[in-house]
């Protein structure tokens, strides 16, 4: 072929499992070696036949059909036949739904096409990225690049793609990278990151990423799949296992429990679950193998390839720990080449005190772990159960020895083994003294490079609980460490890189519950981005609008309600102009501000105004769901709670219900796969549902919810107190008036004491954004002390929180009143109980003309507080001989 110059351009015939990429330039077809190259694995190429139960679950064996993904699979085929020069697309999902065996089908489809096609590991994209004129790297043919475990090589990655964008339409043939990761958050971590432009070469990063934002891999819903996936692999495993006829599971209708539990949608099964679970169920003779979760499957079957290990080292006469460990180092390190082998067997032979045959050690490794290469090395696969085999031997060991094994083999593949262990955290950690917390701390522990920092930042997952106090860690290192100095010169990129870390800080701290720095913090990077957007705005306005979301909630949390609405608005005014222009990649975020938005307006009592935006979120978030729901399900699911208060606050009391429950069915199915991520956010959701039964009379099914909402709060506060006490004592309160309604009267006292004294404690130190909480268990604590007449201390308390709430009133009026008057009518009847009937008569006079415009305004929303108060102060009036007052009355009675 020929180029614009007439010099002839020639590519390499490719053969073998690697594809390398030579260019030869000139007439005389002299190669150019100082031209940079790139090698890609082929690893989608067919791979011995499977001897053991891993070779199954391996997914680059490719040993069982790929079920239930022919719509993914196209959507991926006509990205790559999309007429886009050079184009980018992320797929995330989490361990084991299958991101890497859908990349692996997509390379065989394109290479059956005449592609190159194949996976760049970390260390070749290392070496890729060192070498000089790197601008000058070109595709002779169609090319197809996965990269897998991307946040690891966001920094690099975005370097690459930033010099990709110039050359968009320079080249005949087509380039797309696919990059996989297990998560990607819009304002946090390596994904933004990857795409925020640090200068103008770098401006049009995110045109390069078809769609704008990540794909999220859903799990297996279809039943008919789940089934199908069940069926192969214990087909499969029968044959491993050497069985005369396989061992199949039930058919459709023959085991209606087995139906059951395979139809389940809280288990939302990921295709690596099904697998590992027919495969369990060939091992144990169980036609119905649906009883483990994933990490007990896991665990399990780790063990086997640690058995496994163990009867070769015994075969060759060797150190059977020396060996295993030998293999969960490798594991730990993405496996290794030869020469490298070499040269770890030998140093952790010396450390270790092995006298043993090191030649021997080093052929029962390739045996035990071969790779597609012989010279290569490989991890157990697939990574959960790889994780699980290297929790199980480290912790044969004491801490200081799993630390030091851990910071040599981090020393031989950084990335790799950081990887590694954040996965191990995310899968594994339940609890906060799980031994992976000690190894990423030793990990990151004296490290303050820019660089390396921000590498280890990229890879931590938004949601998490077990990594939010490393997470906030790590962005307090990256400030200090990108922070210009008095006398430096100006740097926009360095300047861009400190905007979203103190961002990103702000999230983490808000997180801890250290609401001041986190506000504080939000503040600064609001300021800096705003800066850069008057000189750059097409470049920096949607990341001043993310900015400004964050600072909104900041606000919000320490009750500064007024200044949060303004920059909730001016936030939704950005994302609006420009979901208007670019809507693929602008109405997620335009939904989320509307969220906010709605929160804000409903904290200063613009409740027709909150709910109209809520509505507009929660249709944003639904047509977004219909086309990616595992994006944007949580989003929905946060949204759909936000809405059910919202249509609460006006009396809209089924609609809210159903709305409640569809949040909670969402968050429920997302906390059974992400426990970690997602808890906290079931146990909101239940603390709404609670109430929105509760309105309806549903008291039984209340209390239910409620318990477990609070059983939720409990487990998370144990470990975050900062975090989540303030939650806990809203969901106290909220399960003492549950236990009230079912006439269980100590046990709501004893309740409601204890969020009053927890919001009394946050009060002290944060009066703004607590105040009004305290000021509301006050007012519940003193019903449940009238209930059991207490009558003194009821009074005491009810008159505590009408202090409170007038104090607030008076400064955020609309908001605070009818709250205000909620607690005036406690206060009256607390008042009569002890005999203070004038005084009672007057509070609750009060409490009527205090909630009278908000009722005539909005009936609906205030119903049935309003009956009851008239209907108090009517006989009240009447008990004391005296007529009410016509004048306060009139404008109520005809809406009554």
């Amino acid at each position: 072929m020929r180029n614009d110059f007439g010099a002839a351009q020639q590519s390499a015939n490719v053969s073998g499992s690697y594809n390398i990429v030579v260019q030869a330039s000139g007439d005389e077809i002299t190669i150019d070696i100082n031209r940079p190259h790139l090698t890609l694995a082929a690893r989608h190429r067919p791979a011995r036949r499977p001897n053991k139960y891993l070779d199954l679950l391996n997914p680059f064996n490719r040993a069982i059909p790929m079920v239930g993904r022919d719509r993914e699979l196209q959507s991926l085929e006509a990205w790559r036949d999309g007429e886009a020069a050079i184009s980018a697309r992320c797929l995330i999902g989490g361990a084991g739904s299958g991101k890497t065996r859908l990349a692996l089908e997509l390379c065989a489809a394109a290479e059956r096409l005449g592609w190159f096609a194949g996976f760049v590991d970390h260390r070749e994209l290392d070496r890729f990225h060192g070498q000089q004129n790197l601008s000058a790297w070109d595709w002779p043919k169609p090319t197809l690049i996965v990269v897998d475990y991307a946040a690891a090589k966001a920094r690099i990655l975005r370097q690459w793609l930033a010099e990709l964008v110039q050359r968009q339409g320079n080249s005949p043939n087509r380039l797309r990278l696919l990059l996989l990761e297990r998560h990607a958050q819009r304002d946090l971590g390596w994904w933004p990151e990857l795409t925020t432009p640090g200068n103008w070469a770098q401006a049009e990063l995110g045109n390069l990423f078809d769609p704008p934002e990540p794909i999220a891999l859903s799990n297996i819903a279809d039943v008919d799949n789940r089934r199908q996936i069940l069926k192969s692999a214990m087909e499969a495993a029968s044959s491993v296992k050497g069985l005369g006829k396989p061992l199949l599971c039930p058919q459709k209708g023959e085991d209606p429990d087995f139906d059951r539990r395979l139809a389940d949608r809280a288990l939302e099964f990921a295709p690596l679950h099904l697998l590992m679970a027919g495969i369990l169920g060939v091992e144990h003779n169980l036609r119905t193998p649906l009883l483990l979760g994933p990490t007990e499957m896991a665990e399990y079957l780790a063990n086997f390839e640690l058995e496994r290990i163990h009867v070769l080292a015994q075969d060759r006469g060797l150190s059977r720990d020396f060996l295993r460990y030998l293999a969960a180092g490798l594991t730990l390190a993405g496996g290794c080449s030869r020469d490298d082998l070499v040269q770890m067997i030998a140093e952790e032979a010396e450390t270790r005190g092995f006298t043993g045959d090191r030649a021997e050690v080093e052929q029962a490794l390739l045996n035990a772990l071969p790779g597609e290469q012989p010279n290569l090395i490989a991890p157990v696969l697939p990574d959960l159960i790889g994780e699980a085999a290297v929790i199980k031997v480290m912790c044969t060991r004491s801490d200081k020895q799993q630390i030091d094994a851990v910071k040599r083999w981090h020393r031989r593949a950084p990335k790799p083994v950081l990887s590694s262990v954040i996965r191990i955290i995310q899968d594994y950690a339940v609890k906060d003294d799980h031994p992976a917390l000690k190894w990423f701390d030793a990990i990151v522990e004296g490290t303050n490079d820019l660089a390396t920092l921000m590498a280890i930042a990229s890879q931590m997952p938004e949601r998490t609980v077990a990594l939010a106090e490393r997470a906030a860690h790590l962005y307090v290192k990256m400030v200090a460490a990108v922070r210009p100095k008095p006398d430096a010169a100006y740097d926009q990129e360095a300047t861009a890189i400190l905007a979203g870390s103190l961002n990103n800080l702000a999230t983490r701290l808000s997180d801890l519950g250290q609401r001041e720095q986190a506000l504080k913090v939000a503040q600064e990077a609001v300021d800096i981005r705003r800066e850069l957007a008057a000189t750059r705005p097409d470049a920096f306005r949607p990341y001043l609008a993310g900015s400004l979301n964050n600072l909104a909630n900041r606000l919000g949390d320490l009750g500064q309600r007024e200044q949060a609405l303004e920059v909730a608005q001016e936030a939704v005014e950005i994302r609006r102009e420009l979901a208007a222009t670019r809507p693929d990649a602008f109405r997620p975020d335009l939904a989320g501000s509307l969220n906010n938005l709605a929160g804000r307006l409903s904290d200063l009592g613009q409740r027709e105004q909150a709910l109209e935006a809520a509505q507009e979120a929660v249709e944003l978030y639904r047509e977004l769901a219909a086309t990616r729901p595992d994006a944007f399900r949580p989003d929905l699911a946060g949204s759909l709670n936000n809405l059910a208060n919202r249509l609460g606050d006006l009396g809209q009391r089924e609609q809210a219900l159903k709305v409640a429950q569809e949040a909670v069915e969402i968050r429920r199915e997302l906390a059974a796969t992400r426990p970690d991520a997602f808890r906290p956010d079931l146990a909101g959701s239940l603390n709404n549902l609670a109430n929105r039964l509760s309105d309806l009379g549903q008291r039984e099914q209340a209390l239910k919810v409620a318990q477990e909402a609070v059983e939720l709060y409990r487990e998370l506060a144990a470990t975050r107190p900062d975090a989540f006490r303030p939650y806990l004592a809203g969901s106290l309160n909220n399960l003492a008036n549950r236990l009230s309604d079912l006439g269980q009267r100590e046990q709501a006292l004893e309740v409601a004491q204890e969020a009053v004294d927890i919001r009394r404690e946050l009060a002290a130190t944060r009066p703004d954004a607590f105040r009004p909480d305290l000021a509301g268990s006050l007012n519940n604590l003193a019903n449940q002390l009238s209930d059991l007449g207490q009558r003194e201390q009821a009074l005491e308390a009810a008159q505590e929180a009408v202090e409170l709430y007038r104090e607030l009133a008076a400064t955020r009026r609309d908001a605070f009143r009818p709250y205000l008057a909620r607690s005036l009518s406690v206060m009256a009847d607390c008042l009569e109980n002890v005999g203070r009937d004038e005084e009672a008569i007057y509070a609750g006079e009060q409490a009527v003309a205090t909630l009278s415009p908000y009722f005539v305004a909005r009936p609906a929303a205030f119903l049935g507080l309003m009956r009851a108060m008239v209907r108090d102060y009517v006989r009240r009036c009447g008990k004391a001989g005296r007529e009410p007052d016509t004048k306060l009355l009139e404008p109520i009675l005809g809406k009554l």
